[in-house]
């Protein structure tokens, strides 16, 4: 089953943040970690 570039990175971004809370932080931090690293992927053209 193919899956689209936009439901990969919906995975990937998943996975970051669930081992964030894995790793100790709140859901909150995890998702504040997770929106930077999107952020910074978009403004550098990588997204």
């Amino acid at each position: 089953m193919d899956i689209s570039p936009l439901a990969a990175t919906a995975m990937q971004l998943n996975e970051l943040y669930a081992e964030f809370v894995r790793a100790g932080f709140t859901p909150e931090q995890a998702m504040q970690m997770v929106c930077t690293v999107l952020a910074a992927n978009v403004t550098s053209g990588d997204a």
